[in-house]
């Protein structure tokens, strides 16, 4: 190969890789904007059912798979939490982290819950 053989060569390789990287940065860019949207969607059909303003309920969105963290009064608010964001368009996974809170004269009582905390790092579902 001559010079100017593998300058063209480098030059296509060069070419190439950006290119890739771009489409990888557009990509992740429109998953993170479906993600946005669909954590709205999730987060519209709780205020609808009035989850969002009687509960202790984040959601958080990841490649189209909701986690529910927080808390609610009674298993069936568990269950219907889980229920509504399962209903809703687009989302593959549903993982149903609501803690149910006893009443505050039960010793097997769960602590509040600081809604001011950070959250925990999503962890990757299979």
């Amino acid at each position: 190969m001559t010079t100017s053989g593998r300058w063209r060569w480098t030059v296509g390789a060069a070419v190439a890789l950006a290119l890739a990287l771009a489409l990888a940065a557009i990509q992740a860019g429109a998953d993170e904007g479906e993600d946005a949207e669909l954590r709205a969607k999730v987060e519209q059909r709780l205020r609808r059912a009035n989850f969002v303003e009687h509960h202790d309920v984040r959601v958080r969105v990841e490649d189209g798979r909701v986690m529910l963290e927080g808390s609610v009064q009674a298993d069936h608010e568990k269950e219907r939490a889980g229920e509504l964001a399962r209903a809703v368009d687009g989302v593959e996974a549903v993982d149903n982290r609501l803690l149910v809170a006893k009443g505050a004269g039960d010793p097997d009582a769960l602590p509040p819950i600081d809604a001011g905390a950070p959250l925990p790092t999503l962890p990757t579902m299979p």
